[in-house]
């Protein structure tokens, strides 16, 4: 009996612990996404984890990111962002690590057409659809002829990572394009433990 009664206050220990790192992470990630919907770029560099700043260096990135909000050719802004899962946190090492699931409402405004005529615009965005359902599937583009622009739903996941040598939680995008990055910094372990919870 006192056996089961201390594994059960493991349990309970445990998830606790759990909830409350769930908790913490949601704050962060709001604060991140925030800074996302804001055109922020220094709040979003603040918020991702150091060792990408090893492959492009703060200031590369930040250039970047303003290059892409300022482009007068479109105009890109975030609308909002929904947490569908944050996994439980899995310590490994001296560090923490969870995986979390989320979607946002994205609008892309195509400026040169916005003086054109509503037949225009509806043909152009008409013919842009298809383009951008390629890369985000199909369904999760709506054309906007009103204002000459695209709603995009994107369902996207990021890692949470929690290091004393940078106090707080960082992010880094569960992304094709970064698994080189991701590899490096998240254990073969973690990575399959976090997969296998959601």
């Amino acid at each position: 009996m006192k056996h089961l009664f201390a594994l059960l206050i493991v349990f309970i220990s445990f998830n606790v612990q759990s909830q409350s790192g769930k908790e913490a992470i949601k704050v962060e990630l709001l604060k991140y996404f925030d800074f996302v919907e804001s055109n922020n770029a220094d709040g979003v560099i603040g918020y991702i984890h150091p060792k990408v700043f090893e492959t492009i260096s703060k200031d590369q990135m930040k250039a970047g990111m303003e290059q892409m909000l300022q482009n007068e050719q479109m105009k890109i802004e975030f609308l909002s962002t929904e947490i569908s899962h944050i996994s439980n946190v899995v310590p490994f090492d001296d560090s923490q690590y969870s995986l979390i699931d989320y979607s946002n409402e994205m609008r892309m405004t195509f400026l040169s057409e916005v003086g054109k005529s509503k037949e225009e615009k509806q043909t152009f965005v008409d013919f842009m659809v298809p383009t951008m359902e390629q890369q985000f599937g199909k369904g999760n583009v709506k054309a906007d002829p009103e204002t000459a622009s695209l709603i995009i739903h994107v369902e996207s996941a990021i890692y949470a990572v929690y290091n004393t040598s940078f106090k707080g939680w960082k992010f880094l995008a569960n992304d094709p394009n970064m698994v080189s990055v991701v590899n490096d910094i998240i254990p073969a372990e973690v990575r399959n433990e976090l997969a296998n919870q959601n």
